[in-house]
């Protein structure tokens, strides 16, 4: 599945237009991101970050810590990401300790950010509409292909699309 996302004007228009286009509202949520940087070496924060989300408001069937470990592969404007680690918690001392073990005590918490969204279904898209703490406001569509990205960029009436990932555009503001 490819991934892109946009900035938006507003988020209650773009609500509007997903369900317009026939989008239905799945689950709204929220969470803070901790972005882990290694020690030992620079990483590109555009292809590659190790991040534990700590969820508020969590409208997914997981625990509400989440370990990702991911490498982003680009091509045209989108992503496709591959998992190296995807780990769940009951809690933070628990989650810890494995990221601790696993990298070797070689990684440290450099940066955290909040952000809150609203997940639709519009046909084989998943989009999601987004709040990011000191980011613009913007929308990430998960699809099959580039061309259903594109128009439901249209149809969203997305303004411009970021090639930055998140943590990337985080690390650059927030350093």
């Amino acid at each position: 599945m490819l991934e892109s996302r946009g900035i938006i004007q507003n988020i209650e228009e773009c609500k509007r237009r997903i369900e317009h286009i026939g989008g239905t509202f799945k689950h709204k949520y929220s969470f803070t991101d901790v972005i882990y940087l290694p020690k030992d070496r620079k990483i590109d924060l555009r292809t590659e970050f190790i991040r534990l989300r700590l969820y508020k408001d969590n409208g997914l069937p997981t625990k509400n810590i989440v370990l990702t470990h991911k490498i982003s592969h680009r091509h045209e404007g989108s992503k496709t990401d591959m998992l190296l680690v995807k780990k769940e918690f009951d809690g933070l001392d628990e989650a810890k300790a494995f990221i601790d073990e696993h990298y070797d005590k070689n990684v440290n918490p450099a940066f955290k950010y909040f952000r809150k969204g609203w997940m639709y279904q519009a046909g084989n898209a998943r989009v999601y509409i987004e709040e990011i703490e000191k980011f613009p406001l913007s929308v990430a569509i998960q699809a099959d292909s580039e061309s259903a990205i594109t128009d439901m960029f249209r149809a969203l009436n997305v303004t411009k699309r970021i090639s930055e990932s998140v943590p990337e555009f985080m690390h650059r503001i927030l350093k």
